[in-house]
């Protein structure tokens, strides 16, 4: 709720400046005032350069945050656990388990026979 409220009074509070300026600026001229065309130019300066602070952000936050994301989800999870536990693990088991009854098979009638009527 608090970021609607917050959007919603920034954009009547810029809607309500923006005005402001402009019918200050039609009733008085802004070159009369040499005071205020400094100010204005000073806010302008100061709002309109952005420090790089999103550069900043990127480089010690965003890109270490994805190479984490890469190295865990990615190599680990994905190209690790889901393919011991998945395809490959799957076929390992079935080439695993049918060498196992492979070795078991003696191809007499008589032991098969006997393994189904015991069981």
């Amino acid at each position: 709720m608090f970021p609607l409220v917050a959007s919603t009074f920034g954009m009547v509070l810029a809607y309500v400046i923006y005005h402001l300026v402009i019918h200050m600026s039609i009733l008085v001229r802004i070159t009369e005032m040499p005071l205020l065309n400094k100010v204005r130019l000073g806010i302008f300066r100061f709002l309109s350069n952005k420090w790089y602070f999103d550069s900043v952000y990127n480089f010690f936050i965003g890109y270490t945050v994805l190479h984490i994301a890469y190295k865990v989800s990615y190599k680990l999870i994905d190209k690790g656990l889901l393919e011991i536990v998945g395809p490959t693990g799957v076929s390992h088991a079935i080439c695993k388990l049918s060498q196992f009854f492979g070795k078991r098979q003696s191809g007499y009638i008589h032991h098969y026979l006997s393994i189904i009527i015991c069981y």
